[in-house]
């Protein structure tokens, strides 16, 4: 059976891959088998495994701030009105 088009993010899931091969080609399998089997495969192929990229730079050598001065302005706490 040919691979549907998709990115990793639009993978589907075990119980549609199920429903398709039990519907298109007509294979009387149990969904957990299915869902076994699928999660095999998906470990095989690395889809859906979590991966880490370590930062290329020490900590706290890169930092950002933000200096916009805005102008001020006046607070009223709730249920309270100026007169």
């Amino acid at each position: 059976m040919p691979p549907r088009q998709g990115t990793q993010e639009t993978a589907p899931t075990a119980r549609p891959i199920w429903q398709r091969v039990t519907d298109e080609k007509g294979f009387d399998v149990a969904e957990p088998n299915g869902r076994a089997y699928v999660r095999r495969r998906k470990r095989e192929l690395g889809i859906g495994v979590e991966v880490f990229a370590p930062q290329h730079h020490p900590c706290g050598a890169q930092a950002e701030a933000d200096f916009y001065a805005s102008p001020p302005r006046r607070c009223t706490p709730p249920g309270f009105r100026r007169a």
